[in-house]
């Protein structure tokens, strides 16, 4: 928990003082007794003098506070028989301002004014940052109201959706939806309108998809079917009766028609926990329960995301380790309004958490400036994937956030954009310019001006995922726009693995070339220090987890935060967190889960930095840089690559020998190489240790042809042969 005054933070001191606080905030207006006070402070660890000490703890949160009073105002914190009151003025605190902005919101919906109830419960959703009180769930009373507050905001996401699809904002309610309704599956009202969405975006198949993994979670966790009003709405998305004139079917079973109101533009939201209004700037601690007002008062502000129990998906957690990254893009993409078409690309193997960065950095722009629009697509590879998909996505979500300028800025494109929106059909006055629609040129051309007219119209921000994935003409397209975003309210952003780890070169040219031009700026994530996992470890699991944990899963990973959020998900399915082991104890349970997840992790690694790793299985126990380099056929950027991300590690030295990070890793990828791989990287390898002419041998090899195993000196390399698991 913090306190802010002015957007300065306000230190409260130590847990116990913090807990003080958060006891008092929960029973605003109200005089809380000395007596109960102690009781939940210290139960049944109270210390000698108790009233003392908590006497000493309201003195120093009263002289903390100080500043936000004011010196012509009394303490917010006063003692009133028979204890102590704080008295702010509710609307002056997120929680009670929350509770007030719901009601408002479900008045409306009830009185069939959807736009007033979108309004209201988007507010109400909007003071949301986390879990609330996460951090002092180990006392009843604290417990009691997060699990209270909780289920309200996802009562008010439900019933925001509904408004939202009674307004025809299917495209907002979709990625209003997607994540939630997967971390709750048992909330059947919030799955109806996630249905409801996908199959009015042109989702069917998405649709049934969600409906068939809600059943099967129903039955396996609770041995129930799904409702008779869910099993309704699926019954009539298979009968093709649910179109975009329909009410929703929703499992709540009200009947409300559509609403006839002006669809808004869509404001991208990536997490249900909206970003903090009063702050935009990423403040130092990742949770946060209290916080100042612009106008000195203190506010509520939620935690860290809680431990969810071993049967419920898991929950968000914030953001860790990013903190700087995250404050650069908010930086960049902040100047979008004033036309700096700033383009910014975020470069990491699979893991590492750009998505995550991403959905902060559409949170903060939101909480800095409402005015610039987000849209996110993101690239696929494989069978099926039509050509510049990530910008059919971009297409769609600004056709169904604003109809109306849409319309008017395609029609003139509109037979070179139909093969990148099917079904869209141009205004009823004036049909496209002649032309031949095959020039790719020409569509690439036409796409820049429908983004460029639009932007002019309100500030966009492009969030292209996985670029990597993309195909050749959606990189055309990104390449092209990116030439010419110069002075234009269009910023863009993109995810991608690193360059050199590309699986084409010429793609790889193309993302060079686009990245040296003006106003770029690439951001490298890494692997996450200890403090960083010991931070996701208390945001998952609880911060009275034993720290030993945190060391342990930093020794046996990657470091990624995928990494351990799936290490914390298994261990919390062997055994319960919380319970005090030795050493011993901990690393036997985290071994067997740590093999488990590495395994998923190297399925993710492009095939570059995967042989890199093989090729130091076989070299093991350590392999010089520049023969690696010469054996994996790469430059040192992928080494380095491997490096940032915690895979490879040296004693810091040019010259000392590189070895694989996670314990167990040599192992792991020996024992899935086939016969045919396994004799491939050890000829390149025995090859990349005999020196070129003129080249000096290196260190602990043996100059000549060794061909075979076991030829190779004292470098490692003869003995991988024997003993592999």
């Amino acid at each position: 928990m913090a306190a802010r005054n002015r957007y300065r933070d306000i230190p409260l001191g130590p847990p116990r003082r913090r807990t003080l606080l958060a006891l008092l905030l929960i029973r605003l207006g109200r005089v809380v007794p000395t007596t109960v006070l102690i009781e939940e402070l210290w139960r049944d660890a109270r210390p000698r003098q108790a009233v003392a000490t908590l006497q000493s703890h309201i003195s120093h949160l009263r002289s903390s506070l100080a500043p936000a009073v004011g010196a012509d105002r009394s303490s917010f914190l006063r003692y009133r028989a028979p204890g102590y009151v704080l008295g702010l003025p509710p609307e002056q605190v997120d929680a009670y301002r929350f509770e007030q902005l719901f009601s408002s919101g479900r008045r409306y919906l009830a009185d069939r004014n959807p736009l007033a109830a979108r309004d209201h419960l988007t507010r109400a959703l909007a003071l949301w940052h986390g879990a609330p009180y996460a951090e002092f769930l180990a006392h009843p009373s604290l417990a009691d109201e997060s699990a209270r507050l909780e289920q309200m905001r996802l009562t008010a996401l439900e019933a925001s959706a509904e408004a939202g699809l009674l307004l025809g904002r299917t495209a907002e309610v979709v990625t209003e939806l997607e994540r939630e309704a997967r971390q709750h599956p048992a909330r059947e009202r919030m799955v109806g309108h996630l249905m409801t969405a996908l199959f009015r975006s042109g989702r069917q198949a998405e649709a049934l998809e969600m409906y068939a993994w809600t059943r099967s979670y129903l039955a396996e966790e609770f041995g129930v079917d799904t409702s008779a009003e869910l099993q309704q709405l699926h019954t009539a998305l298979l009968r093709q009766e649910l179109d975009g004139r329909r009410r929703p079917i929703t499992p709540d079973g009200h009947d409300r028609p559509e609403a006839t109101a002006p669809s808004r533009q869509l404001r991208t939201t990536m997490s249900s926990m909206a970003t903090d209004t009063a702050a935009p700037t990423p403040l130092p601690e990742p949770a946060r329960c209290a916080q100042e007002a612009p106008d000195g008062v203190v506010r509520t502000e939620p935690a860290a995301t809680p431990s969810p129990s071993p049967s419920e998906p898991r929950v968000t957690y914030p953001l860790i380790g990013r903190e700087r990254e995250l404050g650069l893009l908010v930086a960049a993409m902040a100047g979008t309004a004033a036309g700096r078409g700033h383009l910014a690309c975020v470069l990491g193997l699979s893991g590492l958490g750009k998505t995550h960065l991403v959905m902060e950095l559409v949170q903060r722009l939101r909480a800095l400036d409402d005015s610039i629009e987000t849209i996110q697509s993101t690239a696929f590879s494989g069978e099926g994937v039509p050509p510049y998909w990530p910008w059919t996505q971009v297409l769609r979500q600004l056709s169904a956030a604003r109809p109306e300028e849409f319309r008017a800025a395609a029609a003139p494109f509109a037979e070179l954009l139909a093969p990148l929106l099917p079904g869209w059909l141009p205004g009823e006055n004036g049909g496209p310019p002649p032309g031949d629609p095959r020039n790719p040129f020409r569509t690439h051309d036409a796409l820049c001006e429908v983004l460029f007219t639009l932007s002019a119209q309100r500030p966009l921000v492009l969030l292209l995922e996985d670029v990597h994935r993309a195909d050749a003409a959606t990189l055309d397209v990104l390449r092209l726009l990116a030439n010419r975003r110069h002075g234009h309210p269009l910023g863009i952003v993109l995810t991608c693995w690193d360059l050199e780890t590309w699986p084409g070169i010429p793609r790889e040219g193309t993302m060079t070339e686009m990245l040296r031009g003006p106003n770029t700026q690439i951001l490298r994530l890494g692997a996450l220090t200890l403090p960083d996992v010991n931070a996701l470890v208390e945001a998952h699991a609880g911060p009275d987890v034993d720290r030993r944990l945190a060391e342990v899963l930093h020794r046996q990973s990657v470091s990624s935060p995928s990494f351990v959020l799936q290490m914390l998900s298994l261990l919390s399915e062997a055994g319960d967190l919380h319970t005090p082991r030795t050493p011993d104890e901990l690393l036997s349970l985290v071994v067997p889960c740590a093999r488990k997840v590495l395994r998923q992790e190297f399925a993710e690694l492009p095939e570059p930095v995967l042989r890199l790793l093989r090729l130091c299985a076989v070299a093991a126990p350590g392999v010089e840089q520049d023969v690696l380099c010469r054996a994996a056929g790469g430059g040192a950027a992928i080494v380095e690559s491997a490096i940032r991300q915690g895979l490879l590690t040296s004693a810091g030295h040019p010259g000392d020998r590189l070895r694989l990070v996670p314990p167990g890793a040599r192992e792991l990828l020996l024992g899935e190489l086939t016969g045919e791989e396994d004799r491939l990287l050890h000829a390149a390898y025995a090859e990349a240790l005999t020196p070129a002419p003129g080249e000096v041998a290196p260190r602990g090899s043996v100059t000549g042809s060794p061909t075979a195993p076991g030829e190779c000196g004292d470098t490692g390399y003869g003995r991988q042969r024997h003993g592999r698991a």
